[in-house]
């Protein structure tokens, strides 16, 4: 049986307070960018509940798409080994059709928007106002369709996922909790314990299932980060 999203949700809460604290490598942007300030308001610590995943989890490619070309799956897991050699995945790529649109996980502020020469397409910052401490990044955007300042819904139309092998595109969903102050550390989360969307879950689950994979979508739920660190990450909480 598939862990509800309340109990993941509660292990979530219990790990980051065992942690103290958290967000990603982009709290030091937004510390330049706020001036140097760190602290941030303490309230509000618990993080958000998300709508979605993102994109529309019907638009999964079949795993045979992927097997001729690449060792992945249509999804990689939050905490599984990152291909780009920085230890574990702090975040969950979903490899979908080509035309697929990239939605926002949730109501909140278009904070920024970041393009990404390298990939030839965008990193979308989302803050949700009642959740001041947490950031929501979806990444790998392309033919983009909101702007900084902008305000979103749930379901709101980013842009689209970004091509990226033969007959499929990529999008990431990144959950980070900033550090309140210098000391405290970054931490990622694991977006399926967020996830109060019911068929996406089932859907998610279903997959799961039948690539044998851990059944919570998650080979743990919490990476915790020193700011200002470049070495790997690894996972700090088992589902």
């Amino acid at each position: 049986m598939r862990p509800s999203v309340e109990s993941l949700f509660v292990f979530v809460l219990t790990a980051l307070s065992a942690l103290g604290c958290g967000m990603a490598s982009t709290a030091s942007e937004h510390a330049a960018k706020d001036g140097g300030t760190w602290d941030r308001d303490p309230v509000s610590t618990s993080p958000p509940k998300l709508h979605n995943f993102g994109v529309d989890m019907t638009q999964l490619v079949d795993e045979s798409l992927l097997r001729p070309i690449t060792v992945d799956l249509p999804i990689s897991l939050f905490g599984s080994p990152d291909p780009e050699g920085s230890g574990v995945r702090p975040n969950m790529a979903f490899r979908v059709q080509p035309s697929t649109m990239v939605i926002s996980p949730l109501a909140a502020e278009v904070e920024r928007v970041l393009f990404q020469a390298g990939y030839g397409d965008w990193e979308v910052h989302l803050r949700s106002p009642a959740h001041p401490r947490w950031l929501t990044i979806v990444d790998h955007v392309v033919d983009l369709q909101v702007q900084a300042g902008e305000q979103l819904e749930a379901g709101s139309i980013i842009g689209g996922a970004t091509p990226w092998g033969s007959g499929y595109a990529l999008v990431e969903l990144h959950v980070i909790r900033e550090p309140a102050t210098r000391t405290d550390d970054i931490v990622h989360v694991c977006p399926v314990a967020l996830v109060d969307n019911e068929p996406d879950m089932q859907y998610l689950q279903e997959r799961l299932n039948a690539w044998s994979w851990p059944i919570s979508g998650c080979v743990c739920q919490v990476i915790a980060e020193v700011p200002g660190n470049d070495g790997d990450l690894f996972c700090d909480a088992n589902p």
